[in-house]
């Protein structure tokens, strides 16, 4: 009996000896971040990030997120340069769903002033994720004329340019959804 008993204080006493305190590890994760427009260059009419993977990994954007963006841009360019010339855009930007502190879903007014040709101002977009899914861009364009609405659905990446030949000043807003796994991400230019 005395022996258990010697053994029993053998091991409490074993065990107490091993407990320490242990320190807690500061919480040094990486606050999550996002491409932003400041990230975007205008290079030659062409839009690119200024922004390599490596630094933006460290200031905590994910990869998938800056893949797609760098996805983005580089189709849209490629598909600027096959379709029109190269227009300097009054204003381009990214808008992502869901929306997040470094991003909108929305942008605008966007002021617009048509230039001396008369040929109006378009609106360039791409849409998509890296998932598939439903993406729904919303523009409303105001000025002298009646007010112009209308929304551009898509289900995958999608791409186009909306001209409108008849307007002379105003301003412009955009709402961007996306309704899929994952990130939806649209890229815009607005141009004359």
């Amino acid at each position: 009996m005395k022996k258990i008993i010697f053994l029993f204080c053998f091991i409490t006493l074993f065990a107490c000896s091993k407990s320490e305190d242990i320190t807690l590890v500061p919480d040094n994760r990486i606050k999550v971040s996002h491409i932003t427009n400041d990230d975007l260059v205008l290079v030659e009419g062409l839009v690119q990030l200024n922004i390599c993977k490596e630094e933006a990994i460290n200031r905590g954007v994910s990869a998938s997120e800056y893949d797609l963006v760098e996805e983005t841009l580089s189709r849209f360019n490629t598909e600027k340069v096959q379709t029109r010339s190269m227009n300097t855009p009054w204003s381009y930007g990214i808008l992502e769903y869901p929306a997040n502190s470094t991003h909108s879903n929305s942008a605008g007014p966007i002021n617009i002033y048509q230039s001396l040709s008369g040929n109006g101002v378009s609106l360039s977009y791409m849409m998509g994720s890296g998932n598939e899914g439903s993406n729904t861009l919303c523009y409303h364009l105001y000025g002298i004329t009646d007010p112009i609405h209308d929304d551009v659905y898509s289900y995958g990446q999608s791409s186009g340019v909306i001209p409108f030949p008849s307007f002379e000043f105003g301003w412009m807003t955009l709402d961007y959804s996306y309704e899929g796994s994952g990130q939806g991400i649209c890229y815009y230019e607005i141009f004359n």
